[in-house]
């Protein structure tokens, strides 16, 4: 019994010291780069699974150990392999809210887990415009991260993300044939600004 009582008692005390200490607004501007891209569109060039530039920024409320995420991702030329190809510009905009789990620290880093859903834009312009594509495709995704406190209202914030896109006929899209999504990972690092 007394075994029991001390071990819920240490459970109970690593759970209560594992926490921040208070709510925080966070606003997280972040760059990075997308790796191991798939797609249903027309990609000719084999572009999409090239390491494309990322950037964005991010509005994270924390409530202890819990944290609701606002983010919007820009990822220029995602179909796009260079001069003289048959894509001659792409994009895609995401926008997504996230739910986020704080887990113990060590030694004042906090890991953390991030899933969420949202939309991507998806944008891309043929040579003869014969496969432009403009449209929104619904996403989620999910990841893990780790916040290292830097000075004062400041942290350091990377993680790594899997995003993937709804599989859908492309008889209902710009496109017209096969299945239309865009998967990939992205892995971006930003500077975390408390706003309290």
């Amino acid at each position: 019994m007394r075994a029991r009582i001390l071990t819920l008692g240490v459970v109970v005390a690593m759970i209560g010291t594992a926490q921040p200490v208070s709510a925080d607004w966070l606003l997280i501007p972040f760059a990075g780069v997308t790796a191991g891209g798939r797609t249903g569109y027309f990609d000719p060039d084999a572009a999409v699974s090239r390491t494309k530039p990322v950037i964005g920024a991010a509005v994270t409320r924390t409530w202890r150990r819990f944290a609701a995420e606002g983010e919007l991702a820009f990822v220029p030329n995602f179909f796009t392999a260079g001069d003289g190809r048959l894509i001659t510009s792409s994009s895609l905009l995401s926008v997504s809210g996230n739910a986020i789990v704080n887990l113990p620290s060590l030694a004042g880093l906090t890991p953390y887990a991030v899933a969420g859903a949202g939309v991507v834009r998806v944008q891309m312009r043929h040579t003869a415009d014969t496969f432009s594509v403009s449209e929104w495709q619904p996403v989620l995704n999910v990841g893990a991260g780790l916040l290292v406190p830097v000075a004062g209202r400041f942290s350091l914030r990377g993680d790594a993300r899997y995003t993937l896109s709804r599989r859908r006929d492309g008889a209902d899209s710009s496109i017209g044939f096969g299945e239309t999504y865009v998967d990939f990972w992205r892995v971006t690092a930003g500077l975390a600004i408390a706003l309290r």
